[in-house]
């Protein structure tokens, strides 16, 4: 098992496991509901599942509000990019919804965390 503890001079620091499971949670900036419609639900959703795809992650189960989301998933084997994906997706929707808003540079996304699923129970 490929294991990489990673430390991030802002955030708190992630535990890495090929083929684990992860439960990840992103919330938006002070909670703020960027995503209030079907049409940005579905951005963001979309989003999620082309990232994941793209690093080989496989989703298990996930839920999608306006001002979070969260992310059963399993790492791929192949390497350890779950900041890749999160970063992708918040670039992404962070851009899209602020081109609708007509604002640039606005702050969407706060941080997210993740815990590797050790058990099964």
């Amino acid at each position: 098992m490929n294991k990489e503890f990673k430390v991030y001079k802002h955030n708190p620091p992630h535990l890495f496991v090929a083929d684990a499971t992860y439960m990840v949670t992103a919330a938006t900036y002070r909670k703020e509901k960027f995503f209030k419609t079907e049409e940005f639900l579905e951005l963001l959703l979309s989003t999620i599942f082309y990232y994941f795809k793209k690093y080989e992650w496989l989703i298990k189960a996930y839920v999608v509000l306006p001002n979070h989301y969260h992310i059963l998933g399993v790492a791929s084997n192949r390497d350890v990019s779950l900041p890749n994906i999160i970063k992708s997706i918040h670039k992404y929707t962070a851009r899209r919804i602020n081109e609708f808003d007509k604002v640039s540079n606005r702050k969407v996304w706060w941080n997210y965390w993740d815990s590797c699923i050790t058990y099964e129970s």
